[in-house]
């Protein structure tokens, strides 16, 4: 935030009132404009209920370090303070007294993800898109796939690989989210000294999950992201193949190597768990910084091969897809120019002499620290702002009389006169609308 020794007013804390007065406003509007009707859906009924209360309890939980720590400041003033360090006193608030200051990050996290839940259910219900918010829809995607993991036998049915791919970034919040806690609560000494804030002077999301114990939440679920990423894969190149006819050459090959490389990319993802950020390993700390830069470019290719395949776009979807380019591609450029300059004097071996040192990054932290957290949450507008695309329809059906290991081909199925049940594959149907 802005240090309020800078400007001698209390900026802080106004910025967050009225933060949180606007949303309240909003969700209290919100909650009164669902319930106008008792006609509505219960979902949405839901919907407004649950952010009504959500913002209540959060502006109660949120405010108490601010507003506690404002206090200590008016009380105790400071002339000499920095913009780094505006108070002796910053940072020990409400939550430190109580032995648990990990509680206020935790706050914190909770408000952002608030609010951004929020914009996404307005935006979701201004679009006429309800099944793209979580509230509006049922459940997420995670609980969703987790309530029918296998299809009816017999029956046709309907698979959105937009849905594995919800349930991949959904997989990926949970994991970011658990590791922050675990980290907060037996290791919140990592969020001052990693080297990851030396070398561009803030914490990055992967600070939550690069040191122990949060390491060993965070792998299993990776793994699980990179098992949904494979099936989102799988899915989407079945859609592709299918609706190669409305397709270029050169769509159809970007698409179909975009899923490729996703699913490839995505299994070897959770070996920046393996490959950490230390100060005792510059190489490993190298290496570990380029694969998450690597890892932008192919997120981007996988959702650049949805936009390109579509057949027109909203303005929405390009204004968001834009920007999403905007941040994929400048956001390795300062992430290396800050590598690169990071005590090119120094043998990887003297690196850790520097461990306490103030970070002196090149670029200013702050130009980083958006382009990286802009991208992730650009990355999860994902479900918002992807292009409508057909399902996969699919019907699955055991032919008995068939060998195990063997599959009957097309002529061999034409010749034979027998009635019983043959074997299918998944197939895709490709549909303009509803009447075709």
């Amino acid at each position: 935030g802005i240090p309020d020794t800078l400007t001698g007013l209390p900026v802080n804390q106004v910025l967050v009132a009225l933060l949180l007065l606007a949303t309240a406003m909003g969700a209290f509007g919100m909650y009164r404009d669902y319930n106008a009707n008792g006609g509505e859906p219960p979902t949405r009924q839901r919907a407004g209920r649950l952010l009504f209360w959500s913002w209540i309890s959060i502006s109660v939980l949120v405010n108490l370090a601010p507003i506690g720590e404002w206090g200590m400041l008016l009380t105790s003033w400071n002339s000499k303070a920095s913009p780094d360090v505006p108070n002796p006193l910053s940072g020990h608030d409400f939550y430190s007294k109580l032995n648990c200051p990990w509680l206020g990050r935790i706050g914190a996290m909770f408000a952002l993800f608030n609010i951004f839940m929020y914009a996404f259910d307005v935006y979701a219900e201004e679009r006429g898109a309800r099944w793209r918010s979580p509230f509006s829809r049922d459940g997420p995607a995670l609980w969703q796939l987790a309530r029918m993991p296998y299809p009816n036998v017999d029956n046709n049915f309907y698979q959105m690989p937009e849905r594995w791919l919800e349930a991949t970034g959904e997989c990926f919040v949970l994991c970011i989210g658990v590791s922050w806690l675990v980290t907060a609560m037996f290791n919140p000494g990592i969020f001052r000294d990693n080297i990851l804030r030396s070398i561009v002077g803030y914490n990055n999301l992967c600070v939550g999950f690069d040191s122990v114990p949060a390491r060993y939440v965070a792998m299993p679920l990776l793994v699980m992201q990179a098992v949904l990423a494979a099936r989102y894969s799988y899915l989407d190149t079945i859609r592709l193949k299918a609706t190669r006819s409305y397709l270029t050459w050169w769509q159809f090959q970007f698409g179909y190597w975009a899923n490729t490389v996703f699913a490839v990319w995505m299994a070897c993802f959770p070996m920046l768990l393996v490959i950490t950020a230390e100060f005792d390993s510059w190489m490993s700390t190298k290496i570990h910084l380029f694969l998450f830069m690597a890892t932008l470019f192919i997120m981007w290719m996988m959702l650049a091969g949805n936009v390109i395949e579509a057949p027109e776009l909203e303005f929405g979807t390009k204004v968001w897809f834009g920007l999403f380019t905007f941040h994929t591609f400048m956001l390795p450029v300062v992430g290396t120019i800050d590598v690169l300059s990071f005590h090119p004097d120094l043998a990887p071996e003297q690196i850790p002499s520097i461990r306490y040192e103030y970070p002196h990054p090149p670029i200013p932290w702050p130009v980083v620290a958006y382009l990286d957290y802009g991208w992730f949450m650009l990355l999860m507008l994902t479900v918002v702002f992807l292009p409508e695309a057909p399902p996969v329809e699919t019907r699955m059906k055991v032919d008995m009389n068939t060998t195990f290991g063997k599959i009957i081909s097309q002529e061999e199925l034409e010749e034979s006169d027998s009635s019983a049940g043959d074997y299918k594959l998944a197939v895709c149907g490709y549909f303009e609308d509803e009447d075709d």
